[in-house]
């Protein structure tokens, strides 16, 4: 387990921030999660001290003033996107979220087991939102979300958004 949370990721980055003789160029902390507002720390850095790559495990979305810079990129709507918001902002990691969905412990979620867990949870979805997300997690087409996919699909979530936030860091560097 890493004990690290979003605060310490601030900490390191802010540490290399201030640091001018710092040649640190890659600092991975991918397992953790990192509040949007680091976001901007990171571009400051790469401006000044040029090839620093930081990797994280996805960006927690605080809805502030950051987001705006970022909101036309992202579709707030998507069923992933509140899906993992939901997650977030509950506290929850995702095997916690699996294991309440999974009630019969299968290892798999049903349609019906989703989304009477997902009302149960109060996640703000659509039915057509709720059926678009389990079509796009249901990879193998068995029907039901297993965990893996479930993982498949938060990875790929974590990807599109460090791409998104990378773009506008990039376009903040060349600006």
């Amino acid at each position: 387990m890493n004990p690290f949370t979003s605060p310490g990721g601030l900490a390191l980055l802010l540490a290399v921030k201030g640091n001018a003789n710092s040649a640190m160029e890659t600092l991975n902390m991918s397992t953790i999660p990192l509040l949007d507002s680091v976001v901007p720390v990171i571009a400051d850095i790469r401006r000044h001290k040029g090839r620093f790559k930081c990797m994280f495990g996805g960006v927690i979305t605080t809805f502030k003033e950051y987001v705006s810079d970022y909101r036309n990129e992202i579709d707030f709507r998507e069923p992933i996107t509140i899906l993992k918001q939901h997650i977030t902002q509950q506290g929850l990691r995702l095997i916690d979220f699996f294991k309440q969905l999974d009630k019969d412990g299968s290892g798999s979620i049903s349609r019906d087991e989703f989304v009477f867990g997902l009302k149960e949870l109060n996640v703000p979805l659509t039915t057509s939102q709720l059926d678009r997300l389990i079509a796009d997690m249901d990879t193998n087409c068995d029907g039901e979300v297993d965990y893996g996919e479930l993982i498949v699909a938060d990875t790929e979530y974590r990807r599109t958004l460090r791409k998104k936030a990378a773009a506008v860091a990039e376009a903040e560097v060349d600006s």
